[in-house]
């Protein structure tokens, strides 16, 4: 855990299969004294931010601008 920056972002989807071992992992940060923050999106599919979702719905825009400016956070 060593290695890990301080300020950690998870980004999940309540459809991806990999949802349990991120709510895993980010216990495992926290006991190890990160800064972790979790945000689960209902309904979207492991790897939605690689997909170009625009147009699927409208509320996928606010979770992309909501995203962004986590990661600008990151860099600050």
């Amino acid at each position: 855990m060593k290695y890990f920056p301080q300020k950690i972002s998870i980004f999940i989807g309540s459809h991806d299969p990999l949802r349990d071992d991120c709510i895993r992992m980010t216990d495992n940060f926290i006991k190890a004294g990160k800064n972790v923050n979790l945000t689960e999106f209902k309904y979207l599919p492991h790897g939605f931010l690689g997909y170009d979702m625009s147009g699927v719905t409208p509320e996928i825009i606010v979770t992309y601008e909501y995203i962004m400016n986590e990661i600008e956070k990151l860099f600050e």
